[in-house]
């Protein structure tokens, strides 16, 4: 008994000249003194539970064994998530970049302690590489710099009195998703994140979800998706490579593409362009400028076009809404186009080289013309005939002139001769005309007179009658000469009104096609609005259930 009392003396002795007891209301002292051989400042009372604690947890513990008393028992790990910011979608590469806030809570029964022994401590901070952790990875790890496993965090792990090991560390993932093009730019996507053990199975390690859902309390909006939720589900697996069942985790991220954007930089401009292009229809053939404009308007859909498939994936599954209204678009300013090709080709249309095809004109004049209330007008084949009338008119008056009895007459007198005519006549008044020979009664009566008063009458009658005669024949040729010059005339005519004839044909099957073409371009807009917004509403009831 003595020398216990001895011991513990000289024990106390020892001690004292290293306690310093201030006097304030705390009973342990706050102040320093250099150890005496390693000058190292160390406080002057130690209060050393947590490194006591620290010691007797480790000593012997083996972090790479897993924390089961029974090889057959399992570890059950709980794997939660809150979502912090959906960093980018990469539609093109159907990748997502989201930035996480990690949650991984087991129980160690080889790391647990009664607190009051250790001053109450309740849990502790560790390294990761000093205790058990799951091997949990992202099976859809799309980052080349990290293959996705969740035991490389660098973050400390919470160690409970009970055991409860748990582990928080912020995490930037990229994993695939498979981008559904069939409604965009109105769609919704889900992305799933799948974690899982990668060597462990459902008889060695046990996944569980936190929570049915990540938490969005420490959500930052995104400027193009909104995040709807994000459900978390436990699946079960059986690969054919092993029997044992392998649980996993996948939270499934609910996106909805925010329209706005794509709204007013997309499908606004083209539709006014398409719009647009319906002017062309109201531009005279005569202008040159219908053709330009339409091309123009086709380039600046073809920009659009590319600009859509540049953010699109390359997939052949599906086709989006707005591919397909990109489309109806080409093809509706193709329609006006080719119409405007047709309408500019039949308008100055040759007739001297393109003669009108009789099935061209049954089918556009006679029966697209009677469509749209565009006849053929005879107004103007109507003053054309009748000057082509007036000219024949003219020409026959002319001919018939030539059947005139004094023409007749002269015809007469170039052909037998005056005497003859005289002679046979026996000096008989011709024609109700002048008198042109003596009768006998009148020669006796000459008798008593000059003796070839006679002779000289009748040579005076030749001549007068040969004067009157050669200038008929100069009228004659004359008017011969206008007969024939009229006939070149009504020729002419008739040649000149069957070419305006077709040249009007030509340029009635072109009005007849403009306005053709302009409704079946109308019609086309109408059919394709009403294809897309029957789509875009299917979008809305698929995206809502």
């Amino acid at each position: 008994m003595a020398d216990g009392w001895l011991s513990f003396l000289l024990l106390f002795m020892d001690v004292c000249p290293y306690l310093a007891i201030p006097t304030t209301t705390n009973s342990v002292s706050t102040t320093a003194t250099p150890h005496p051989t390693t000058g190292v400042f160390r406080p002057s009372i130690i209060d050393d539970d947590e490194g006591r604690l620290t010691r007797d947890l480790f000593a012997g513990y083996n972090p790479k064994l897993r924390p089961v008393f029974h090889k057959r028992e399992n570890v059950t790990v709980v794997l939660g998530m809150s979502v912090h910011q959906i960093i980018d979608v990469y539609e093109k590469d159907q990748i997502i970049k989201t930035s996480f806030w990690v949650r991984q809570i087991w129980y160690n029964p080889f790391l647990r302690w009664n607190e009051t022994f250790y001053g109450g401590i309740k849990e502790i901070n560790v390294s990761p590489l000093q205790v058990w952790t799951p091997d949990l990875v992202l099976y859809n790890n799309a980052d080349a710099s990290t293959d996705g496993s969740l035991e490389n965090f660098k973050t400390r792990i919470i160690v409970s009195s009970d055991g409860k090991n748990m582990w928080l560390a912020p995490v930037i993932f990229s994993s695939s998703c498979t981008i559904k093009i069939k409604y965009f730019p109105f769609d919704d996507q889900y992305c799933s994140l799948k974690f899982g053990s990668w060597t462990f199975d459902g008889f060695h390690l046990d996944l569980k979800p936190e929570a049915p859902q990540a938490s969005l309390s420490k959500f930052i909006p995104n400027g193009e998706w909104d995040l709807i939720g994000a459900p978390a589900i436990r699946n079960v697996l059986r690969y054919d490579c092993c029997p044992a069942p392998y649980p996993d985790v996948t939270f499934t991220l609910h996106l909805r593409r925010r329209v706005l954007f794509f709204l007013f930089n997309l499908i606004i401009p083209c539709f006014v362009i398409v719009v647009l292009t319906s002017l062309s229809f109201y531009l005279p053939p005569d202008s040159g400028e219908r053709i330009s404009v339409v091309i123009t308007n086709l380039l600046a859909m073809t920009v659009f076009m590319l600009m859509v498939a540049d953010i699109l994936p390359p997939t052949s599954d599906e086709v989006s809404i707005i591919s397909i209204f990109y489309s109806c678009s080409i093809i509706e300013v193709g329609i006006a186009l080719l119409g405007t090709c047709i309408v500019l080709k039949y308008h100055f249309c040759s007739t001297s080289i393109h003669k009108m095809p009789p099935w061209v004109r049954f089918l556009v004049i006679e029966c697209l013309g009677k469509v749209f209330c565009r006849q053929e007008h005879t107004n103007d084949q109507e003053d054309s005939k009748s000057d082509t009338i007036k000219l024949d008119n003219c020409k026959h008056k002319l001919e018939n002139g030539l059947k005139d009895p004094l023409i007749k007459q002269c015809n007469f007198f170039g052909k037998f001769g005056v005497r003859e005519r005289v002679r046979s006549s026996g000096m008989k008044t011709t024609d109700g005309g002048s008198n042109l020979s003596m009768t006998q009664d009148d020669e006796g009566r000459g008798r008593g007179g000059t003796p070839y008063s006679s002779h000289r009458n009748m040579d005076d009658i030749i001549a007068a009658e040969a004067s009157s005669n050669s200038t008929v024949f100069a009228l004659l040729s004359r008017q011969e000469s206008m007969v024939k010059n009229l006939e070149i005339l009504a020729h002419a005519q008739r040649c000149q009104d069957e070419e305006d004839r077709e040249k009007n044909e030509w340029k009635l099957a072109a009005s007849i096609l403009d306005n053709f073409f302009c409704w079946l371009f109308l019609m086309s807009i109408f059919i394709s609005s009403i294809v897309l917004y029957v789509r875009v509403t299917e979008a809305h009831s698929v995206n809502s259930s």
